[in-house]
C-alpha cells in the first residue's frame, strides 16, 4: 500500500488545519443556502499563503511553492474534500512565466502578488477544451488592434477576474500552431457574459 513520505504528510495535515479553521465555516454557510463571495474565501487563501502554499507549481524564484507532482496532488486531494476548498493563488498560466519587461510588470507580477485576478476562456460550444481541434473563435488584426469573435463556455472565476485570457485562432490560418492567447481587459465592451448556476458554484458563458 502506498504511503506519503513525512514531508508530504505534513503538507496534508497543514491543509487539513487551514480547511478546518477557515473553510469549514464557509461550508456550513453554503449548505444553508448562502451565497459566498471571493472576500469570504480570502482569509483561507491568505492563511495558506503565509504557510507557503502559494503558487503550488510556481518556481521558487517567482515566489511559488514549487511542489512536486505527488505533493501537489496530495494537497489538492485533501483540499477538495471540502465543499468550499481553499482558493490557492499564484499559479499562473505557463506562457505567462516567459513574459519579460513591461509585459511581465503588467500581466504577471500583479497576479503573483494577488493584486489582480485573471481567468481564461478556452472551452467552446463546438466541443470541449481541446484547442487544436475545437477552437473556432477567430482573431483578426485591425491596425494595431485585434478583433476577436467567438463564444466560450464555462469561464471559471469570470466575476472576480480583472483580465480574461482568450484563446483564439488567427484568422485565415487553419494550422494548430495558429492558436494564440489574447489578454482582454474586463471592461472591454465586447465581453458579454451570462451566469450559469451549477452545483457548488457558478460558471459563465461569454
Amino acid at each position: 500500500m502506498y504511503g506519503f513520505k513525512q514531508e508530504t504528510q505534513a503538507l496534508v495535515e497543514l491543509v487539513r488545519r487551514i480547511v478546518k479553521d477557515h473553510q469549514a465555516p464557509l461550508e456550513a454557510r453554503r449548505l444553508r443556502g448562502e451565497k459566498l463571495t471571493s472576500a469570504d474565501f480570502q482569509p483561507g487563501r491568505e492563511a495558506a499563503r503565509k504557510c507557503g502554499l502559494w503558487g503550488l507549481s510556481l518556481p521558487r524564484n517567482l515566489g511559488g511553492a514549487e511542489l512536486c507532482l505527488v505533493d501537489r496532488l496530495a494537497v489538492i486531494e485533501e483540499n477538495r474534500k471540502s465543499l468550499t476548498p481553499i482558493r490557492f493563488g499564484g499559479d499562473a498560466l505557463p506562457d505567462l512565466l516567459h513574459l519579460e519587461g513591461e509585459q511581465k510588470a503588467r500581466y504577471l507580477d500583479p497576479f503573483l502578488s494577488d493584486a489582480t485576478a485573471i481567468c481564461f476562456a478556452l472551452t467552446e460550444p463546438s466541443g470541449g477544451s481541446d484547442p487544436a481541434r475545437n477552437t473556432s473563435t477567430r482573431a483578426k488584426r485591425d491596425g494595431r488592434d485585434w478583433l476577436i469573435n467567438g463564444s466560450k463556455l464555462w469561464v471559471s472565476d469570470y466575476d472576480e477576474a480583472d483580465r480574461v485570457f482568450v484563446f483564439a485562432r488567427i484568422a485565415n490560418e487553419n494550422t494548430d500552431s495558429s492558436i494564440s492567447t489574447f489578454v482582454v481587459e474586463k471592461g472591454n465592451p465586447g465581453l458579454i457574459a451570462r451566469a450559469v448556476p451549477m452545483l457548488g458554484g457558478t460558471r459563465r458563458i461569454s
